[in-house]
Protein backbone atom coordinates (compact mmCIF):
# COMPACT_ATOMS: atom_id res chain seq x y z
CA UNK A 1 0.00 0.00 0.00
CA UNK A 2 2.18 2.48 -1.05
CA UNK A 3 1.61 6.51 -0.50
CA UNK A 4 -0.81 5.17 1.55
CA UNK A 5 -1.77 5.39 5.43
CA UNK A 6 -3.67 6.51 8.23
CA UNK A 7 -3.73 7.49 12.07
CA UNK A 8 -6.61 8.00 14.84
CA UNK A 9 -7.28 11.05 16.33
CA UNK A 10 -9.18 11.48 19.87
CA UNK A 11 -9.91 13.85 22.23
CA UNK A 12 -11.68 15.15 25.43
CA UNK A 13 -11.67 11.26 27.01
CA UNK A 14 -12.34 12.62 30.47
CA UNK A 15 -11.51 9.70 32.06
CA UNK A 16 -13.51 10.29 35.82
CA UNK A 17 -13.24 8.94 39.69
CA UNK A 18 -17.07 10.12 39.47
CA UNK A 19 -18.35 10.28 36.20
CA UNK A 20 -19.81 7.99 34.47
CA UNK A 21 -18.05 4.52 34.66
CA UNK A 22 -18.62 3.49 31.38
CA UNK A 23 -16.49 5.90 30.00
CA UNK A 24 -13.71 4.05 31.14
CA UNK A 25 -14.60 0.84 30.66
CA UNK A 26 -15.23 2.05 26.56
CA UNK A 27 -11.76 3.86 26.31
CA UNK A 28 -10.30 0.02 27.59
CA UNK A 29 -12.32 -1.54 24.72
CA UNK A 30 -11.10 1.31 22.06
CA UNK A 31 -7.24 0.72 23.06
CA UNK A 32 -7.43 -2.89 22.85
CA UNK A 33 -10.01 -3.56 19.97
CA UNK A 34 -10.78 -0.41 17.76
CA UNK A 35 -6.93 0.02 17.56
CA UNK A 36 -6.48 -3.29 17.16
CA UNK A 37 -8.81 -3.36 14.32
CA UNK A 38 -7.84 0.07 12.69
CA UNK A 39 -3.81 -0.49 13.09
CA UNK A 40 -3.16 2.97 13.26
CA UNK A 41 0.64 3.88 13.11
CA UNK A 42 0.14 6.69 15.02
CA UNK A 43 -2.64 8.56 17.53
CA UNK A 44 -2.95 11.63 18.38
CA UNK A 45 -5.07 12.06 21.81
CA UNK A 46 -5.65 16.16 21.85
CA UNK A 47 -6.48 16.98 25.68
CA UNK A 48 -8.27 16.53 28.39
CA UNK A 49 -7.02 12.72 29.01
CA UNK A 50 -8.89 13.28 32.47
CA UNK A 51 -11.68 14.93 33.82
CA UNK A 52 -10.32 16.51 36.95
CA UNK A 53 -13.73 17.91 38.27
CA UNK A 54 -14.80 17.49 41.76
CA UNK A 55 -18.18 15.34 42.35
CA UNK A 56 -20.24 18.62 42.46
CA UNK A 57 -19.01 18.90 38.68
CA UNK A 58 -18.50 22.43 39.69
CA UNK A 59 -14.84 22.46 41.92
CA UNK A 60 -11.88 21.08 39.99
CA UNK A 61 -8.96 19.43 41.99
CA UNK A 62 -6.33 16.84 39.36
CA UNK A 63 -6.84 13.34 41.08
CA UNK A 64 -3.99 10.98 41.06
CA UNK A 65 -6.50 8.18 40.78
CA UNK A 66 -7.77 9.12 37.26
CA UNK A 67 -4.35 9.66 36.06
CA UNK A 68 -3.10 5.93 37.24
CA UNK A 69 -6.47 5.20 35.11
CA UNK A 70 -5.81 6.79 31.99
CA UNK A 71 -1.66 5.01 32.35
CA UNK A 72 -2.83 1.82 33.41
CA UNK A 73 -5.13 1.64 30.40
CA UNK A 74 -2.92 2.48 27.84
CA UNK A 75 -0.39 0.28 29.80
CA UNK A 76 -2.31 -3.21 29.83
CA UNK A 77 -2.98 -2.26 26.58
CA UNK A 78 0.63 -2.29 25.27
CA UNK A 79 -0.03 0.84 23.57
CA UNK A 80 3.85 1.71 23.45
CA UNK A 81 4.73 -1.56 22.00
CA UNK A 82 1.49 -1.38 19.51
CA UNK A 83 1.24 1.90 18.01
CA UNK A 84 2.93 5.56 18.52
CA UNK A 85 1.03 7.27 21.14
CA UNK A 86 1.23 11.23 21.22
CA UNK A 87 -0.75 12.95 23.89
CA UNK A 88 -1.03 16.17 24.69
CA UNK A 89 -2.67 18.16 27.53
CA UNK A 90 -6.18 19.82 27.84
CA UNK A 91 -7.00 22.65 30.37
CA UNK A 92 -8.46 19.87 32.23
CA UNK A 93 -5.57 18.38 33.05
CA UNK A 94 -3.99 21.76 34.50
CA UNK A 95 -6.51 22.14 36.35
CA UNK A 96 -4.67 24.01 39.94
CA UNK A 97 -1.53 23.08 37.91
CA UNK A 98 1.41 25.47 39.50
CA UNK A 99 3.79 24.43 36.32
CA UNK A 100 3.92 22.61 33.25
CA UNK A 101 7.02 21.44 34.52
CA UNK A 102 6.56 20.95 37.65
CA UNK A 103 7.61 17.42 39.45
CA UNK A 104 4.72 16.89 40.82
CA UNK A 105 2.25 17.43 36.92
CA UNK A 106 0.68 14.15 36.78
CA UNK A 107 0.44 14.31 33.19
CA UNK A 108 4.44 14.43 33.26
CA UNK A 109 4.01 11.04 35.36
CA UNK A 110 1.26 9.43 34.05
CA UNK A 111 1.64 10.33 29.66
CA UNK A 112 3.37 9.30 27.23
CA UNK A 113 4.01 12.78 26.26
CA UNK A 114 5.16 13.38 29.39
CA UNK A 115 7.03 10.93 30.32
CA UNK A 116 9.30 11.86 27.33
CA UNK A 117 9.23 15.37 28.06
CA UNK A 118 7.17 16.56 25.60
CA UNK A 119 5.11 19.08 27.96
CA UNK A 120 4.89 22.28 25.65
CA UNK A 121 4.99 22.62 21.88
CA UNK A 122 7.05 20.10 19.76
CA UNK A 123 7.29 18.28 16.86
CA UNK A 124 6.52 14.47 15.46
CA UNK A 125 7.92 12.51 12.81
CA UNK A 126 6.61 9.17 10.60
CA UNK A 127 8.47 7.90 7.76
CA UNK A 128 8.40 5.76 5.44
CA UNK A 129 9.40 4.51 2.13
CA UNK A 130 7.47 7.18 0.07
CA UNK A 131 8.10 10.05 2.08
CA UNK A 132 7.71 12.23 5.81
CA UNK A 133 5.00 13.50 7.54
CA UNK A 134 5.79 15.62 10.53
CA UNK A 135 3.02 16.11 13.34
CA UNK A 136 3.67 19.48 15.45
CA UNK A 137 1.75 20.00 19.15
CA UNK A 138 0.69 23.49 19.79
CA UNK A 139 0.32 24.12 23.54
CA UNK A 140 -2.04 26.82 24.25
CA UNK A 141 -2.11 25.64 27.94
CA UNK A 142 -1.92 28.77 30.40
CA UNK A 143 0.76 28.29 32.92
CA UNK A 144 0.46 28.46 35.78
CA UNK A 145 -3.05 26.20 35.68
CA UNK A 146 -5.59 27.75 37.31
CA UNK A 147 -9.06 26.17 38.36
CA UNK A 148 -12.53 25.96 36.28
CA UNK A 149 -13.42 28.30 35.02
CA UNK A 150 -10.75 30.57 34.09
CA UNK A 151 -8.68 28.48 31.61
CA UNK A 152 -11.05 27.85 29.52
CA UNK A 153 -9.86 30.15 26.24
CA UNK A 154 -6.28 29.18 25.49
CA UNK A 155 -3.04 31.48 25.24
CA UNK A 156 0.09 31.54 23.61
CA UNK A 157 2.32 34.27 24.39
CA UNK A 158 5.74 35.06 22.36
CA UNK A 159 8.05 32.90 23.52
CA UNK A 160 6.10 29.81 22.72
CA UNK A 161 4.26 31.45 19.51
CA UNK A 162 8.45 31.38 18.27
CA UNK A 163 9.12 28.15 19.09
CA UNK A 164 5.77 26.79 17.08
CA UNK A 165 6.87 29.04 14.57
CA UNK A 166 10.63 27.70 14.48
CA UNK A 167 9.05 23.65 14.80
CA UNK A 168 7.20 24.25 11.53
CA UNK A 169 10.26 25.77 9.60
CA UNK A 170 11.85 21.99 10.12
CA UNK A 171 9.06 20.87 8.84
CA UNK A 172 8.99 22.40 5.20
CA UNK A 173 10.59 19.50 3.49
CA UNK A 174 8.12 16.58 4.77
CA UNK A 175 5.14 15.24 2.40
CA UNK A 176 2.82 17.02 4.92
CA UNK A 177 2.41 18.55 8.12
CA UNK A 178 -0.53 18.34 10.07
CA UNK A 179 -0.54 20.99 13.37
CA UNK A 180 -2.87 19.63 16.29
CA UNK A 181 -3.67 21.02 20.03
CA UNK A 182 -6.71 20.72 22.17
CA UNK A 183 -7.98 24.00 22.00
CA UNK A 184 -9.69 25.80 18.51
CA UNK A 185 -7.48 28.35 16.96
CA UNK A 186 -10.65 30.68 17.48
CA UNK A 187 -10.34 30.44 21.40
CA UNK A 188 -6.87 31.17 21.86
CA UNK A 189 -5.69 34.47 22.62
CA UNK A 190 -2.36 35.09 20.48
CA UNK A 191 -1.17 37.26 17.90
CA UNK A 192 -3.76 35.40 15.12
CA UNK A 193 -1.95 36.93 12.13
CA UNK A 194 1.09 35.13 12.77
CA UNK A 195 0.02 32.24 14.04
CA UNK A 196 -2.20 32.01 11.01
CA UNK A 197 0.99 32.52 8.73
CA UNK A 198 2.84 29.47 11.00
CA UNK A 199 -0.15 27.10 10.86
CA UNK A 200 -0.72 27.77 6.87
CA UNK A 201 2.31 25.49 6.14
CA UNK A 202 0.34 22.49 7.37
CA UNK A 203 -2.30 21.22 5.81
CA UNK A 204 -4.53 20.91 8.83
CA UNK A 205 -4.72 21.50 12.55
CA UNK A 206 -6.40 19.25 14.82
CA UNK A 207 -8.42 19.96 17.94
CA UNK A 208 -10.93 19.10 20.64
CA UNK A 209 -11.95 21.21 23.72
CA UNK A 210 -15.43 22.62 22.29
CA UNK A 211 -17.30 19.30 22.61
CA UNK A 212 -19.58 20.55 19.34
CA UNK A 213 -20.41 23.15 21.41
CA UNK A 214 -22.42 20.71 24.10
CA UNK A 215 -24.20 19.39 20.31
CA UNK A 216 -25.26 22.94 19.67
CA UNK A 217 -23.05 22.37 16.37
CA UNK A 218 -22.99 19.05 14.87
CA UNK A 219 -20.02 20.03 12.60
CA UNK A 220 -17.11 21.97 13.56
CA UNK A 221 -14.67 21.30 10.54
CA UNK A 222 -14.01 24.01 7.73
CA UNK A 223 -11.35 25.42 5.48
CA UNK A 224 -9.54 28.39 7.13
CA UNK A 225 -8.73 31.58 5.22
CA UNK A 226 -4.92 30.56 4.66
CA UNK A 227 -6.05 27.99 2.67
CA UNK A 228 -5.69 25.11 5.43
CA UNK A 229 -8.18 23.07 7.34
CA UNK A 230 -8.85 23.24 10.97
CA UNK A 231 -10.98 19.79 11.95
CA UNK A 232 -12.31 20.00 15.39
CA UNK A 233 -13.45 16.26 16.60
CA UNK A 234 -16.58 15.33 18.74
CA UNK A 235 -15.73 13.98 22.22
CA UNK A 236 -15.32 11.05 24.01
CA UNK A 237 -16.62 12.09 27.08
CA UNK A 238 -20.49 11.67 25.99
CA UNK A 239 -20.52 11.23 22.00
CA UNK A 240 -17.50 8.31 21.92
CA UNK A 241 -16.21 9.71 18.92
CA UNK A 242 -13.09 9.74 17.64
CA UNK A 243 -11.73 10.03 13.73
CA UNK A 244 -9.48 8.38 11.11
CA UNK A 245 -6.90 10.47 8.95
CA UNK A 246 -5.86 8.88 6.00
CA UNK A 247 -3.05 10.44 3.51
CA UNK A 248 -3.43 8.65 0.09
CA UNK A 249 -0.61 10.01 -2.42
CA UNK A 250 -0.57 12.96 -0.28
CA UNK A 251 -4.25 13.98 0.12
CA UNK A 252 -6.12 14.34 3.52
CA UNK A 253 -9.81 12.06 3.73
CA UNK A 254 -11.02 11.52 7.12
CA UNK A 255 -14.04 9.58 8.85
CA UNK A 256 -15.05 9.83 12.72
CA UNK A 257 -16.55 7.13 14.24
CA UNK A 258 -18.76 6.23 17.09
CA UNK A 259 -17.81 3.63 19.34
CA UNK A 260 -19.75 0.05 18.76
CA UNK A 261 -20.80 0.92 15.18
CA UNK A 262 -18.45 -0.91 12.84
CA UNK A 263 -17.66 -1.06 9.45
CA UNK A 264 -15.88 2.14 9.43
CA UNK A 265 -15.22 3.48 5.72
CA UNK A 266 -12.78 6.14 5.09
CA UNK A 267 -13.28 7.18 0.90
CA UNK A 268 -9.68 8.39 0.20
CA UNK A 269 -10.14 8.85 -4.05
CA UNK A 270 -12.01 10.82 -4.91
CA UNK A 271 -11.40 13.16 -2.01
CA UNK A 272 -14.24 15.19 -0.35
CA UNK A 273 -14.59 18.07 -1.74
CA UNK A 274 -15.71 20.26 0.70
CA UNK A 275 -12.31 19.38 2.28
CA UNK A 276 -9.92 20.00 -0.67
CA UNK A 277 -7.38 22.18 0.16
CA UNK A 278 -5.50 22.78 -3.37
CA UNK A 279 -2.81 24.81 -1.50
CA UNK A 280 -1.40 21.32 -0.15
CA UNK A 281 -2.34 18.63 -1.79
CA UNK A 282 -2.24 17.13 -5.56
CA UNK A 283 -5.38 17.16 -6.30
CA UNK A 284 -4.66 16.88 -10.06
CA UNK A 285 -4.12 13.18 -9.23
CA UNK A 286 -7.68 12.48 -8.78
CA UNK A 287 -8.47 13.32 -12.31
CA UNK A 288 -5.76 10.71 -13.87
CA UNK A 289 -7.06 8.04 -10.82
CA UNK A 290 -7.56 4.46 -12.48
CA UNK A 291 -9.45 3.30 -9.28
CA UNK A 292 -12.05 4.86 -6.44
CA UNK A 293 -9.79 3.56 -3.24
CA UNK A 294 -11.48 3.21 0.54
CA UNK A 295 -10.29 1.88 3.46
CA UNK A 296 -12.65 -0.38 5.10
CA UNK A 297 -11.95 -1.42 9.22
CA UNK A 298 -14.20 -3.97 11.10
CA UNK A 299 -13.09 -6.15 13.72
CA UNK A 300 -15.06 -8.97 11.82
CA UNK A 301 -14.28 -9.79 7.93
CA UNK A 302 -15.66 -7.32 5.29
CA UNK A 303 -18.16 -9.29 3.35
CA UNK A 304 -19.39 -7.10 0.83
CA UNK A 305 -18.40 -2.91 -0.16
CA UNK A 306 -21.25 -1.67 -2.72
CA UNK A 307 -19.87 1.69 -4.39
CA UNK A 308 -22.78 4.36 -5.53
CA UNK A 309 -21.89 7.48 -7.59
CA UNK A 310 -25.36 9.69 -7.98
CA UNK A 311 -27.73 7.10 -6.38
CA UNK A 312 -26.82 4.85 -8.88
CA UNK A 313 -24.35 1.36 -8.07
CA UNK A 314 -21.52 1.06 -10.15
CA UNK A 315 -19.98 -2.25 -8.75
CA UNK A 316 -18.63 -4.42 -5.59
CA UNK A 317 -14.91 -2.83 -4.56
CA UNK A 318 -12.53 -5.41 -4.29
CA UNK A 319 -10.38 -6.27 -1.31
CA UNK A 320 -6.38 -5.29 -2.01
CA UNK A 321 -4.68 -5.56 0.75
CA UNK A 322 -5.00 -4.87 4.63
CA UNK A 323 -7.79 -2.32 4.55
CA UNK A 324 -7.96 -1.30 1.79
CA UNK A 325 -10.56 -1.97 -1.21
CA UNK A 326 -10.45 -0.57 -4.92
CA UNK A 327 -13.34 0.07 -7.91
CA UNK A 328 -12.28 0.54 -11.19
CA UNK A 329 -13.31 3.85 -12.35
CA UNK A 330 -13.40 7.09 -15.41
CA UNK A 331 -12.79 10.18 -13.76
CA UNK A 332 -13.58 11.75 -16.75
CA UNK A 333 -17.44 10.64 -17.03
CA UNK A 334 -17.89 13.28 -13.68
CA UNK A 335 -16.00 16.26 -15.21
CA UNK A 336 -17.99 18.54 -14.42
CA UNK A 337 -20.04 20.12 -11.00
CA UNK A 338 -20.42 18.02 -7.77
CA UNK A 339 -21.30 14.54 -7.51
CA UNK A 340 -22.47 12.30 -4.73
CA UNK A 341 -20.29 8.84 -3.91
CA UNK A 342 -21.87 6.57 -1.46
CA UNK A 343 -20.40 3.34 -0.01
CA UNK A 344 -22.54 0.72 1.99
CA UNK A 345 -20.19 -1.83 3.54
CA UNK A 346 -20.92 -4.79 5.46
CA UNK A 347 -19.06 -7.42 7.92
CA UNK A 348 -19.82 -10.83 9.16
CA UNK A 349 -21.80 -9.72 12.32
CA UNK A 350 -24.45 -8.89 9.69
CA UNK A 351 -23.24 -4.76 10.99
CA UNK A 352 -23.68 -2.78 7.91
CA UNK A 353 -22.82 1.38 7.43
CA UNK A 354 -22.95 4.05 5.02
CA UNK A 355 -20.56 6.60 4.25
CA UNK A 356 -20.97 9.18 1.70
CA UNK A 357 -19.63 12.38 0.51
CA UNK A 358 -19.40 14.63 -2.26
CA UNK A 359 -16.65 15.26 -5.03
CA UNK A 360 -15.56 17.02 -7.75
CA UNK A 361 -13.11 16.87 -10.59
CA UNK A 362 -12.95 20.74 -11.56
CA UNK A 363 -12.41 22.19 -8.23
CA UNK A 364 -16.41 22.80 -7.37
CA UNK A 365 -16.95 22.61 -3.69
CA UNK A 366 -20.25 23.00 -1.89
CA UNK A 367 -20.58 25.84 0.71
CA UNK A 368 -19.01 26.00 4.08
CA UNK A 369 -21.33 24.59 6.89
CA UNK A 370 -22.03 28.11 8.51
CA UNK A 371 -22.04 27.26 12.31
CA UNK A 372 -18.96 25.44 12.29
CA UNK A 373 -17.44 27.65 10.04
CA UNK A 374 -18.25 30.76 12.48
CA UNK A 375 -17.10 29.55 15.02
CA UNK A 376 -13.46 28.28 14.02
CA UNK A 377 -13.37 31.30 11.56
CA UNK A 378 -13.73 34.02 14.54
CA UNK A 379 -11.74 35.37 17.26
CA UNK A 380 -13.82 34.41 20.18
CA UNK A 381 -12.51 36.20 22.87
CA UNK A 382 -12.00 39.72 20.87
CA UNK A 383 -16.02 39.06 19.85
CA UNK A 384 -16.82 38.61 23.85
CA UNK A 385 -14.57 41.90 24.67
CA UNK A 386 -16.31 43.88 21.70
CA UNK A 387 -19.55 42.95 22.65
CA UNK A 388 -18.97 44.09 26.06
CA UNK A 389 -17.92 47.57 24.98
CA UNK A 390 -21.18 47.82 23.19
CA UNK A 391 -23.15 46.68 26.57
CA UNK A 392 -21.68 49.92 28.43
CA UNK A 393 -21.91 52.38 25.50
CA UNK A 394 -25.95 51.07 25.37
CA UNK A 395 -26.63 50.25 29.19
CA UNK A 396 -23.85 52.71 30.89
CA UNK A 397 -22.78 56.02 28.97
CA UNK A 398 -26.74 56.88 27.83
CA UNK A 399 -27.22 57.31 31.70
CA UNK A 400 -24.71 59.63 31.65
CA UNK A 401 -25.69 61.62 28.96
CA UNK A 402 -29.17 61.42 30.07
CA UNK A 403 -28.03 62.55 33.76
CA UNK A 404 -25.69 65.46 32.12
CA UNK A 405 -28.63 66.96 29.86
CA UNK A 406 -31.68 66.44 31.34
CA UNK A 407 -33.37 68.39 34.40
CA UNK A 408 -34.91 66.56 37.84
CA UNK A 409 -38.60 66.24 36.79
CA UNK A 410 -39.17 65.58 32.93
CA UNK A 411 -40.92 67.17 30.35
CA UNK A 412 -44.63 66.20 30.51
CA UNK A 413 -44.40 66.28 26.98
CA UNK A 414 -42.02 63.02 27.14
CA UNK A 415 -42.72 59.44 26.51
CA UNK A 416 -42.90 57.14 29.33
CA UNK A 417 -39.49 55.31 28.83
CA UNK A 418 -38.22 58.65 28.71
CA UNK A 419 -39.64 59.42 31.71
CA UNK A 420 -38.89 56.70 33.54
CA UNK A 421 -35.05 57.18 32.82
CA UNK A 422 -34.90 60.57 34.00
CA UNK A 423 -36.34 59.58 37.12
CA UNK A 424 -33.74 56.73 37.45
CA UNK A 425 -30.55 58.95 36.56
CA UNK A 426 -31.66 61.81 39.01
CA UNK A 427 -31.68 59.36 42.20
CA UNK A 428 -28.38 59.11 43.16
CA UNK A 429 -28.28 55.98 44.83
CA UNK A 430 -29.39 54.37 41.78
CA UNK A 431 -27.06 56.38 39.11
CA UNK A 432 -24.02 55.85 40.77
CA UNK A 433 -24.57 52.43 41.94
CA UNK A 434 -25.27 50.95 38.10
CA UNK A 435 -22.23 53.51 37.36
CA UNK A 436 -20.32 51.03 39.91
CA UNK A 437 -21.96 47.71 38.70
CA UNK A 438 -21.25 48.05 34.71
CA UNK A 439 -17.75 50.13 34.84
CA UNK A 440 -16.25 48.31 38.10
CA UNK A 441 -15.04 45.22 35.91
CA UNK A 442 -13.01 46.60 33.57
CA UNK A 443 -10.68 48.81 36.19
CA UNK A 444 -10.79 46.66 39.51
CA UNK A 445 -10.10 43.24 41.05
CA UNK A 446 -12.72 40.41 40.70
CA UNK A 447 -11.23 37.88 42.81
CA UNK A 448 -8.78 37.52 46.13
CA UNK A 449 -8.75 33.95 46.24
CA UNK A 450 -6.77 30.52 46.17
CA UNK A 451 -6.61 31.01 42.09
CA UNK A 452 -4.18 27.93 41.99
CA UNK A 453 -3.82 24.76 44.64
CA UNK A 454 -3.67 27.08 47.74
CA UNK A 455 -1.54 29.73 46.22
CA UNK A 456 -3.57 33.12 46.90
CA UNK A 457 -3.93 35.43 43.90
CA UNK A 458 -5.97 38.50 42.14
CA UNK A 459 -8.38 38.00 39.32
CA UNK A 460 -8.98 40.59 37.10
CA UNK A 461 -10.47 41.22 33.52
CA UNK A 462 -6.94 40.95 31.51
CA UNK A 463 -5.67 37.92 33.60
CA UNK A 464 -4.78 36.17 36.98
CA UNK A 465 -1.94 37.17 39.19
CA UNK A 466 -0.53 34.62 41.15
CA UNK A 467 2.69 33.51 42.45
CA UNK A 468 4.55 36.19 40.75
CA UNK A 469 3.26 35.59 37.40
CA UNK A 470 1.09 36.94 35.44
CA UNK A 471 -1.35 34.78 33.29
CA UNK A 472 -3.07 35.99 30.19
CA UNK A 473 -6.84 34.70 31.16
CA UNK A 474 -9.48 35.58 28.82
CA UNK A 475 -12.69 34.05 29.65
CA UNK A 476 -13.06 36.91 31.73
CA UNK A 477 -14.76 38.43 28.49
CA UNK A 478 -17.51 35.79 28.26
CA UNK A 479 -18.38 36.23 31.96
CA UNK A 480 -18.13 39.90 31.35
CA UNK A 481 -20.50 40.38 28.57
CA UNK A 482 -22.79 37.55 29.84
CA UNK A 483 -23.15 39.63 33.18
CA UNK A 484 -23.94 42.75 31.58
CA UNK A 485 -26.87 41.04 30.08
CA UNK A 486 -28.15 38.69 32.55
CA UNK A 487 -27.61 41.74 35.81
CA UNK A 488 -27.12 44.81 33.99
CA UNK A 489 -30.00 44.77 31.74
CA UNK A 490 -32.96 43.74 33.80
CA UNK A 491 -32.02 45.54 37.08
CA UNK A 492 -32.00 48.87 34.82
CA UNK A 493 -35.08 48.28 33.77
CA UNK A 494 -36.85 47.04 37.14
CA UNK A 495 -35.13 50.36 38.50
CA UNK A 496 -36.45 52.34 35.92
CA UNK A 497 -40.26 50.95 35.85
CA UNK A 498 -40.18 50.51 39.47
CA UNK A 499 -39.31 54.69 40.42
CA UNK A 500 -41.69 55.46 37.54
CA UNK A 501 -44.30 53.41 39.18
CA UNK A 502 -43.95 55.14 42.45
CA UNK A 503 -44.34 58.15 40.92
CA UNK A 504 -47.36 57.46 39.62
CA UNK A 505 -46.17 56.78 35.82
CA UNK A 506 -46.62 54.18 33.96
CA UNK A 507 -44.73 52.50 30.63
CA UNK A 508 -47.40 53.05 28.48
CA UNK A 509 -49.89 56.49 29.67
CA UNK A 510 -53.30 54.83 28.94
CA UNK A 511 -56.05 57.91 28.21
CA UNK A 512 -59.57 57.78 28.21
CA UNK A 513 -62.16 59.81 30.18
CA UNK A 514 -62.37 58.22 33.92
CA UNK A 515 -64.34 55.56 34.47
CA UNK A 516 -64.15 52.05 35.86
CA UNK A 517 -63.38 50.65 32.58
CA UNK A 518 -60.26 53.24 32.27
CA UNK A 519 -59.02 52.51 35.81
CA UNK A 520 -59.12 48.57 34.77
CA UNK A 521 -57.16 48.90 32.11
CA UNK A 522 -54.62 51.31 34.04
CA UNK A 523 -54.31 48.25 36.84
CA UNK A 524 -53.93 45.21 33.88
CA UNK A 525 -51.23 47.74 32.80
CA UNK A 526 -49.66 48.05 36.01
CA UNK A 527 -49.56 44.81 36.69
CA UNK A 528 -48.67 43.25 33.62
CA UNK A 529 -45.76 45.33 33.78
CA UNK A 530 -45.16 44.78 37.53
CA UNK A 531 -44.72 40.74 36.83
CA UNK A 532 -42.50 41.23 33.71
CA UNK A 533 -40.10 43.56 35.30
CA UNK A 534 -39.74 41.44 38.72
CA UNK A 535 -39.52 38.67 36.20
CA UNK A 536 -36.45 39.89 34.63
CA UNK A 537 -34.86 40.10 38.01
CA UNK A 538 -35.50 35.74 38.43
CA UNK A 539 -32.43 34.86 35.95
CA UNK A 540 -30.31 37.58 37.17
CA UNK A 541 -31.01 35.95 40.83
CA UNK A 542 -30.12 32.56 39.69
CA UNK A 543 -26.98 33.39 37.26
CA UNK A 544 -25.48 35.52 40.44
CA UNK A 545 -26.43 32.55 42.76
CA UNK A 546 -24.78 29.94 40.34
CA UNK A 547 -21.73 32.49 39.77
CA UNK A 548 -21.46 32.57 44.26
CA UNK A 549 -21.74 28.89 44.33
CA UNK A 550 -18.65 28.57 41.53
CA UNK A 551 -16.56 31.07 43.27
CA UNK A 552 -16.71 29.38 46.37
CA UNK A 553 -16.30 26.50 45.08
CA UNK A 554 -13.13 26.95 42.61
CA UNK A 555 -11.49 29.04 44.75
CA UNK A 556 -12.58 28.51 48.31
CA UNK A 557 -14.29 30.64 51.32
CA UNK A 558 -11.94 33.29 50.87
CA UNK A 559 -12.26 33.78 47.12
CA UNK A 560 -15.81 34.21 47.62
CA UNK A 561 -16.25 36.77 50.36
CA UNK A 562 -13.16 38.79 48.70
CA UNK A 563 -14.95 39.03 44.94
CA UNK A 564 -15.84 42.39 44.46
CA UNK A 565 -17.09 41.40 40.99
CA UNK A 566 -19.30 38.62 42.46
CA UNK A 567 -20.80 38.62 46.02
CA UNK A 568 -20.24 42.19 46.58
CA UNK A 569 -22.16 43.01 43.52
CA UNK A 570 -25.09 40.36 44.60
CA UNK A 571 -25.51 42.31 47.57
CA UNK A 572 -25.49 45.78 45.87
CA UNK A 573 -27.87 43.36 43.79
CA UNK A 574 -30.73 42.82 46.71
CA UNK A 575 -29.75 46.32 48.25
CA UNK A 576 -30.70 48.33 44.90
CA UNK A 577 -34.12 45.89 45.10
CA UNK A 578 -35.00 47.04 48.44
CA UNK A 579 -34.12 50.50 48.25
CA UNK A 580 -36.59 50.86 44.86
CA UNK A 581 -39.86 49.27 46.76
CA UNK A 582 -39.16 52.34 48.97
CA UNK A 583 -38.65 54.86 47.01
CA UNK A 584 -41.95 57.23 46.44
CA UNK A 585 -43.42 55.80 49.87
CA UNK A 586 -41.74 59.11 50.94
CA UNK A 587 -41.73 62.50 49.01
CA UNK A 588 -38.70 62.79 46.62
CA UNK A 589 -36.93 65.75 46.33
CA UNK A 590 -36.58 66.91 43.28
CA UNK A 591 -33.97 69.79 43.86
CA UNK A 592 -31.30 67.20 44.51
CA UNK A 593 -32.60 63.54 43.33
CA UNK A 594 -32.00 61.98 46.63
CA UNK A 595 -34.78 60.05 48.57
Amino acid sequence: MDNLWWFVHISDIHLSRFKDPSRTEEFKVFCNEDLNAINPPLVLATGDLTDAKKPDHIGSEQYEIEWKSYWSILKLANIPERTHWVDVRGNHDLFHVLSKNDDSSYFRKYSISGQKGDVGSFVVEKKFSFGTYSFVAVDALLDPGPGRPFNFFGAIEGPELKKIEDLSQTTLKSNQTVFFGHYPTSIIVTDHARLSNILQNGIAYLCGHLHNLMGGVSDMQTLQRTGSLELEVKDWKVNRIYRVVAFDHDMLSFAEKRFGEWPLVVITNPKAARFMAPKHEPLGKIQHSTHIRLLVFSPNKIVSVTVFINEEQVGQAEHVEGPLYVLPWKPNNFAEGMHNMKVIAKDSANQVSESSQEFSMDGSRPLQRLAGAIVLMTDIPALFLSLYVIEVLVLVIPLIVIRRNTRPIPNYQQDAISKALVYLVHHDFFFYSLLLMGLYPAIGPWIFGQMVQDRVGVSLLYGIYVEGKWIPEKFSYTIIFMDMLLIQLPITIFLAVCISYRKNQTIQRVRFKSGPIVQFVKNVFKVVGGLVCHALLIPAIIWQWYECVCIRRCYGTLGLFLSPAFLWRFVLFFVLILKAYVVGRKQTNPGNGKS
